[in-house]
């Protein structure tokens, strides 16, 4: 079962003087022909400096501080997004991860990441019910929720959805980005008739999606999948 990497690493840093705005905006379906569907526009303007991220010497990801305005956009993602994609979900997967799984463990799903192919499996998501969105910042893709019907078999995936995956690239952490992925795809899977939707993450203490999730309103049930290590699952109404 994919494992949900929650990548903006918990709560977003809180500004005093901060304001996030949902504009409501439109655009077209993952072919670019199909019907239109509704999306969401953050702005996340601060008077004080803001952080953001870059890379050291030894291309490890710093946070650092820089006076900025942020803009960041969330719509339906295409084939054209498939090279941003592989490199947003391998990359985000290393930073998350590695020393939280066994080496070849985190290897195999690397390489897994580097390699698939997201237009022909985006099309495949589209059709079986469900949608990849992506973030926008700086007109370039830095992150990704894949949602659609619940693959769990005690579950009925008429009722309830799923979201398989979240990345935000880590130098684009902290910004609200991750918050704005999950809930544009809560409310496509509501307006397709979702009661409720669910979602996997490393169970570990030490993950901090657990904190990002709790504050978005998601339950942890407490209930463990056969993965090594184990994923725990999270529940959310939708209406």
């Amino acid at each position: 079962m994919p494992r949900v990497s929650e990548t903006t690493k918990g709560p977003s840093p809180r500004h005093p003087t901060a304001t996030l705005d949902l504009v409501p905006c439109w655009i077209g379906a993952w072919t670019g022909t199909g019907g239109m569907c509704p999306v969401g526009r953050a702005v996340l303007s601060s008077a004080r400096p803001m952080s953001t991220s870059a890379t050291d010497a030894a291309g490890r990801f710093q946070r650092v501080v820089c006076a900025s305005v942020t803009a960041m956009e969330v719509r339906v993602a295409n084939a054209g997004d498939a090279a941003a994609l592989s490199r947003v979900h391998a990359e985000t997967w290393e930073d998350t991860y590695v020393g939280q799984v066994s080496d070849a463990l985190a290897h195999e799903r690397i390489a897994k990441a580097r390699a698939r192919d997201w237009a022909e499996y985006g099309e495949l998501r589209t059709r079986t019910g469900g949608g990849v969105v992506v973030l926008i910042r700086d007109q370039q893709v830095v992150g990704f929720c894949e949602f659609g019907p619940t693959e769990d078999a005690d579950d009925d995936p008429q009722r309830i959805g799923h979201i398989m995956r979240v990345y935000v690239h880590p130098l684009h952490q902290g910004h609200g980005g991750g918050k704005l992925l999950v809930e544009s795809a809560c409310a496509r899977l509501a307006g397709d008739g979702y009661d409720e939707a669910t979602l996997w993450t490393l169970e570990a203490p030490t993950n901090r999606a657990h904190g990002f999730y709790a504050h978005l309103g998601w339950t942890n049930e407490g209930i463990c999948n056969s993965e090594q290590p184990p994923d725990v699952r999270y529940r959310r109404r939708l209406s």
